[in-house]
């Protein structure tokens, strides 16, 4: 954990629309890195939607290689104990429909390659860009049945082509429907939790700081954004 600064994924979906927004402005790295961070914040405020556990999350450098995300999940704690933190790697990938190559196939050749090496604590993501039909449950279980990857495997995909509407089902190792969610829903009830935290190794406690707090979460990539954030900026 070389980074002790964590943003909240409200903060992150809000500066994303706030600063940057869709379509993009260029096919830069640095903008494609941006995304990473947005889509992962997607996945990220579904499974705080659905657990009920918050979560932070932070870019990383390409200079590291992998992951492409990490997120810090709070973990339930127990009598009086302080809470506990997981941290959770994330890797991004997208899917564009092929008529030649359907999800499976595209998940078989890149991250479930041989070539490829990740860990349970590595959560591969796969974000289908464009209109899909999802193959069904049985298909995913007879492919990947023999599998040695040790990730889970979650897909991201749109539901309404204007509104941010979004699915969210791990396919991997287990089918399951996690959750559906509305993003300017979801940003608009989440009271608490939106601003950014500082975690430091070796330390059960968490020192949030205020929503004001003037720090953006594309500033380590060199992208100028409005530090300050209103309330007012999501995605509607």
């Amino acid at each position: 954990m070389h980074n002790p600064r964590w943003y909240s994924t409200v903060n992150v979906l809000s500066h994303f629309h706030s600063d940057i927004g869709y379509p993009l402005p260029d096919n830069s790295k640095i903008v494609r890195k941006a995304e990473e961070l947005y889509i992962a914040s997607i996945v990220a405020k579904g499974m705080e939607e659905l657990t009920k556990q918050k979560s932070w999350i932070q870019p990383v450098s390409d200079e590291e290689q992998s992951p492409d995300v990490r997120a810090i999940v709070q973990l339930e704690s127990t009598g009086n104990k302080a809470n506990n933190y997981a941290q959770i790697d994330l890797e991004i990938v997208n899917y564009e429909h092929s008529p030649k190559e359907n999800l499976i196939q595209f998940l078989l050749r890149t991250k479930f390659s041989d070539k490829k090496s990740y860990d349970e604590k590595t959560t591969i993501v796969l974000r289908v860009k464009e209109k899909t039909l999802l193959p069904p449950e049985k298909e995913w279980s007879s492919a990947l049945k023999n599998s040695r990857c040790k990730s889970p495997v979650i897909i991201l995909g749109r539901t309404d082509p204007i509104k941010p509407e979004y699915t969210i089902t791990q396919v991997y190792p287990e089918y399951k429907e996690l959750i559906n969610i509305n993003l300017p829903d979801v940003i608009k009830n989440t009271k608490d939790n939106v601003g950014t935290a500082n975690f430091k190794r070796g330390t059960k406690k968490l020192e949030t700081l205020s929503r004001d707090e003037l720090h953006c979460p594309f500033e380590n990539l060199g992208i100028k954004c409005c530090v300050k954030l209103s309330s007012k900026n999501c995605p509607c």
